[in-house]
């Protein structure tokens, strides 16, 4: 099943049992060499606080929202743990806890 399918049948694509789990954006080799590009434009540091530990690559826009934005480095920033998790508290987007 295609990540855009899921996506326009309205379900959020990434939610295990939606997909196989092959099929996970995370897992394939796209997206992880998309991280490494937005490590890379970042210098391995949270855009927020200079930290270099636990780091995190945020979509600025969706995955679910934008799925052709999935790997667009300029689609994403380094944040370390806490700045993420800071930025979807602010936001009211708290992920899987929903």
């Amino acid at each position: 099943m295609e990540l855009y399918k899921v996506v326009n049948e309205g379900r959020h694509p990434l939610k295990k049992g939606d997909i196989p789990h092959k099929e996970n954006v995370r897992h394939r080799i796209k997206y992880k060499l998309w991280r490494e590009q937005v490590l890379e434009k970042d210098n391995h540091k949270c855009t927020t606080c200079n930290s270099t530990k636990r780091l995190h690559v945020h979509h600025n826009n969706s995955f679910y929202s934008y799925p052709a934005d999935i790997t667009n480095i300029d689609n994403g920033c380094t944040l370390c743990q806490s700045c993420h998790m800071k930025l979807h508290h602010k936001r009211g987007d708290y992920g899987r806890n929903k």
